[in-house]
């Protein structure tokens, strides 16, 4: 709540609708940024050598919906003598804290009152800061290792709903076997055939598992694939 310069405030009436879940179902599935890596279940992810170069096992996550918290309040001013009203809008941002920062700190973003109604109305822009991301509010889109910011050994790449898209086995940032990549309800969607060292065969299929096309080339070629 935001305070009014010399306000005398009564009957204050305070409402907040969460349209996501802020508690997590189990503390050991939270997700921790921190400034040089990401914690999950006791192990690190996602860490830098010295020159900045991606190393070691990774995770790549993405938020499951916004994470906004609809604030309403209430009061009166007595010294104006008008109701005042605030709609404080606040968005969660997930990252690692900066120095001095706590999670939960809150920053304006922006500020608005409208008095054209005979009260004193606040829009008001708020970021919350957290470091901690809870189970209900990411997914796992892909796990994997890096070597030197290139992948390298088996990944694994997931929808929303956990299931799986598609397995890749890496050498040097780029498939090193033959792979295929299923749509949501598991039937196949593409299959990526190795052909030799330089050529590789693309087949596309129907949902009814009707081949649809068919190319051949370079790995390159098929970038948006892997």
């Amino acid at each position: 709540m935001h305070k009014l310069k010399k306000a005398e405030m009564k009957q204050i009436v305070i409402i907040i609708l969460m349209f996501c879940s802020l508690e997590a179902k189990s503390q050991n599935d939270t997700l921790y940024l921190k400034k040089d890596c990401i914690s999950f279940q006791g192990v690190k992810y996602n860490c830098l050598d010295e020159n900045l170069n991606r190393i070691g096992s990774w995770i790549e996550y993405g938020e499951t919906q916004n994470s906004i918290i609809l604030e309403l309040a209430s009061g009166y001013d007595a010294e104006s003598d008008v109701d005042c009203h605030w709609h404080t809008n606040v968005t969660i941002k997930y990252r690692p804290l900066e120095i001095g920062e706590k999670d939960g700190m809150r920053l304006i973003i922006s500020e608005k009152l409208d008095s054209s109604f005979m009260d004193k109305r606040y829009e008001i822009e708020v970021e919350e800061i957290q470091s901690k991301i809870p189970p209900d509010s990411y997914y796992f889109k892909a796990r994997g290792k890096y070597d030197l910011n290139k992948k390298s050994g088996g990944w694994t790449y997931f929808y929303q709903t956990g299931k799986i898209r598609k397995k890749i086995i890496y050498k040097n940032d780029l498939p090193d076997k033959s792979f295929k990549i299923f749509r949501e309800d598991g039937t196949l969607m593409i299959n990526m055939e190795r052909i030799d060292n330089m050529q590789w065969k693309v087949s596309k299929y129907s949902e009814i598992g009707k081949l649809i096309e068919t190319q051949i080339g370079q790995i390159g070629k098929f970038e948006m694939l892997y």
